[in-house]
């Protein structure tokens, strides 16, 4: 018994190119209206045609070459696949027949879905219906509502509102790869780690701690590692920037109070492109109505007054402040010697304590390590001496041989006493430390690890 269906529109099939069945692919057919017809495929060797009513009334059908198919606008009132006549041609390419969409009214400018994910993740796709419109246009105005109230309630701007909400609420990725810094973490207290806990990376990123503990890790990576590139130095400061003008919006939203920020680099020759000005709500013509400038005019002030405190500050490191002063002798230019090489001048100034200053009190750690070292040599009943009026540090352990002193304690994994540093071309004696290493030393002579004896 043959069973028989009604084809739902006419259908134009194309040519197909002559290749084997292995070969033949999928066409998209043009579809016009036409009248019913049946046909008869079951003596064919190709599989029967289908009918998925789920799929909107697609259908999978064998057709030969130049084959019309009328069929009606609707589909089948039953699920069973039909049979339909033989046909006498057996190179029959698999076509994919799709009844067009229908149209219903929507409103303007939503043909085009949005890209966020459904309640299964995945992306909603199609036109929607003017109910789901007057849902969304409902809720909306909720929400709109609810924000107006938090703006007026709270005093924060509406921006922030939806920045806190976002940041909160919103599931946005904040940019930062913890995997790559906790990596380099791992990398550097490996043992640690995997003694404390089996899954680590999960361990340390439940808690907004350790998140706190990445970024403080990868702060102090990056400024105790080797010198940064401009590009590199010029990220930084847009991550810094970006840090502190968050802390300053929360500020003044909180204790209601403006704010105008200027921010630059000190170093003169790496930090020219790098500068950034903010001002908080309230502030926006602070510049303008307060210093007569605009804003690129106040930040090249601003620079300006930057380089000017940074040279300054070179100047207090070299000489020092009270106890270590500029010498007062002559000093010969190269290739005019007019001493030997291995004689050492003795100023009686330059390396002299300050009455009354401790100074395990000094905040400036390079100064701390001077004046402390000096200090121990004259407990000891020495003198350091000094090579046109610095500190000498290159020559550390050539006094320490001299007056038979013995320095214990000293810190593992840092430059040695006249060590050069291999990625500075010019060395500088004790100011090639970098900050960690820096704050290393100061620490252990304050602590007292570190001795003269």
């Amino acid at each position: 018994m043959q069973e028989v269906f009604p084809a739902p529109c006419e259908v134009i099939l194309p040519q197909p190119p002559p290749i084997t069945m292995q070969g033949q692919t999928q066409q998209d057919l043009p579809i016009r209206s036409g009248e019913q017809d049946t046909y008869d495929f079951s003596s064919l060797d190709f599989p029967a045609p289908s009918w998925d009513p789920m799929a909107g009334g697609l259908f999978n059908v064998m057709q030969p070459a130049n084959l019309f198919i009328p069929h009606e606008s609707h589909p089948p009132e039953h699920n069973t696949p039909p049979h339909v006549p033989l046909l006498p041609v057996l190179n029959i390419p698999a076509t994919c027949v799709i009844p067009p969409t229908p149209t219903n009214p929507v409103m303007m400018g939503n043909l085009t879905m949005d890209t966020q994910g459904g309640p299964s993740g995945a992306a909603v796709v199609g036109q929607r219906s003017e109910d789901a419109n007057t849902a969304i246009e409902k809720q909306f105005d909720l929400i709109d509502c609810a924000i107006n109230e938090l703006v007026v309630s709270t005093g924060m701007p509406t921006q922030q509102v939806l920045n806190l909400f976002l940041k909160s609420r919103g599931r946005i990725n904040n940019g930062t790869n913890y995997w790559n810094i906790y990596g380099q973490y791992f990398k550097a207290y490996r043992l640690c780690e995997l003694h404390g806990s089996d899954s680590c990376w999960d361990a340390v990123t439940l808690t907004i701690q350790g998140e706190y503990i990445l970024n403080t890790f990868d702060e102090t990576r990056i400024a105790s590692g080797p010198p940064l590139t401009v590009a590199q130095w010029s990220q930084e400061f847009t991550r810094l920037t970006k840090k502190v003008t968050s802390l300053l919006d929360l500020a003044t939203a909180k204790h209601g109070f403006e704010a105008a920020l200027l921010m630059c680099g000190k170093v003169v020759n790496q930090d020219a492109s790098i500068g950034y000005i903010h001002m908080t709500p309230g502030a926006e013509e602070f510049w303008a109505s307060r210093c007569r400038a605009d804003d690129n005019t106040m930040v090249g002030h601003f620079k300006a007054h930057v380089y000017h405190l940074a040279s300054l500050a070179v100047v207090e490191d070299v000489y020092g402040e009270g106890g270590l002063k500029p010498s007062k002798k002559n000093i010969a230019l190269p290739g005019r010697r007019t001493r030997m090489p291995g004689v050492i001048e003795d100023d009686d100034e330059v390396q002299e304590v300050p009455n009354n200053v401790d100074w395990k009190t000094l905040a400036d750690h390079i100064q701390c390590i001077k004046v402390g070292i000096t200090s121990m040599f004259s407990d000891l009943g020495g003198k350091l001496t000094a090579w046109s009026g610095t500190f000498p540090w290159k020559l550390l352990p050539a006094e320490l041989a001299h007056h038979w002193f013995v320095m214990k304690g000293y810190p593992e994994d840092m430059l040695m006493p006249g060590e050069p540093r291999v990625t500075v071309a010019r060395p500088k004696g004790i100011s090639d430390f970098d900050k960690r290493e820096r704050v290393i030393l100061a620490d252990a002579l304050r602590s007292g690890r570190l001795t003269i004896e």
